[in-house]
């Protein structure tokens, strides 16, 4: 593994140190894929198609360990819009120190994007047996999500 604060298994969400080598278990129906510490992995419900459920619910997990961002781009995914400048884009940052997660005001929009979206937050400490959960709704203005408490709605607004 590369050096850096940490890695994460993310089929266990065991934690190893960054910079080592080891034999990992690689079974034919399953890769092995490691997450940086850090990182923000935002995920939506399987589909078969793009238009198959609307975009007002959305997973993230965010992996402890290390300061990170990621910004969450969407368009209506059935045309070529997106290239008028029909798309939205959601920043993300993640303060391991403070242990929160932010989302910044939406910038852009597209026809049928909905109004609001249900978050629900996964937050995947070194300890696993500390991983919390809160959820929250955005409405594409800033909110603050504190990760280290065992809350739903656990949010700070800011004005």
């Amino acid at each position: 593994l590369p050096k850096c604060a940490g890695w994460y298994d993310l089929y266990t969400g065991k934690f190893l140190n960054g910079g080592q080598e080891f034999v990992a278990d690689a079974p034919y129906e399953r890769i092995p894929v490691f997450v940086k510490a850090g990182s923000i992995i935002p995920k939506g419900k399987p589909m078969e198609y793009t238009d198959q459920y609307p975009d007002d619910e959305l997973f993230i997990d965010v992996y402890s360990g290390a300061n990170g961002s990621f910004e969450l781009y969407s368009d209506e995914g059935t045309n070529y819009n997106y290239e008028k400048g029909e798309y939205s884009i959601i920043p993300m940052f993640y303060d391991d120190e403070a242990k929160t997660l932010t989302l910044l005001d939406r910038r852009g929009s597209y026809k049928g994007m909905p109004e609001s979206v249900k978050i629900t937050v996964t937050y995947i400490p070194k300890e696993l047996t500390q991983r919390t959960y809160c959820t929250a709704t955005y409405t594409g203005q800033e909110l603050v999500l504190k990760l280290n408490e065992r809350k739903d709605e656990d949010v700070i607004k800011m004005e």
